[in-house]
């Protein structure tokens, strides 16, 4: 599914969120409604399931990710960062897809990022888009292109802090963004009545 988010707040870049729906990733979904019944044994025989559509749902979501694209401004350039995480077997099989998908277009800054100080959540409700920006360090890579569409892959999209941290690194090191793509397999929505907690959607992710 793909879904305007324009801007990711606070920035005025264009962006746009690319993620699975419910019909291509039924594992997960049913999961996270476990774990916030507290059925665990419920939730592990579904977290099973889900795990052994990963490969599915990851060239799923980098077709997506290619048609959002299609729809962007073409810079000729795209950069793709993956968020440094303490689970990166949970976001490298969407990693490795969009890559695949993206073939030789794309220039991966993701070594480029690694997380300092305080190890900020971005999923929680207390945390700020400063503070996950406070927690990330990008050391300037010499391969990176001047202009160029941004792609984030994360394996939670909860409020775009992560994505807006990056890319304000990204634009204080003097790269153009003249887009960005978020591209993630679960989306955390957010209703007044109430939504799944970070923890929830860990335990529904982990490896």
């Amino acid at each position: 599914m793909i879904a305007k988010i324009t801007p990711i707040a606070p920035l005025s870049i264009p962006a746009t969120l690319a993620y699975l729906a419910d019909s291509l990733n039924p594992g997960c979904y049913i999961a996270l409604q476990a774990l916030a019944r507290g059925q665990d044994a419920n939730a592990r025989l579904t977290i099973a399931t889900y795990q052994a559509k990963i490969p599915i749902a990851a060239k799923h979501l980098a077709v997506a990710a290619t048609v959002a694209l299609r729809q962007m401004p073409n810079t000729g350039a795209i950069v793709m960062v993956a968020p440094p995480t303490r689970r990166p077997a949970v976001i490298a099989p969407y990693q490795d897809a969009l890559i695949e998908e993206f073939d030789s277009r794309v220039v991966d800054l993701s070594a480029s990022f690694t997380r300092v100080g305080n190890d900020a959540h971005a999923g929680d409700d207390a945390t700020t888009a400063a503070e996950v920006a406070r927690s990330l360090l990008y050391t300037p890579a010499s391969h990176a292109p001047s202009k160029a569409t941004l792609v984030v892959v994360d394996d939670i999209y909860a409020r775009g802090r992560t994505s807006s941290a990056i890319a304000y690194k990204l634009l204080a090191s003097g790269l153009e963004l003249t887009s960005m793509l978020v591209a993630c397999p679960l989306r955390i929505m957010q209703s007044t009545g109430g939504s799944y907690s970070r923890s929830d959607a860990d335990k529904a992710l982990e490896p």
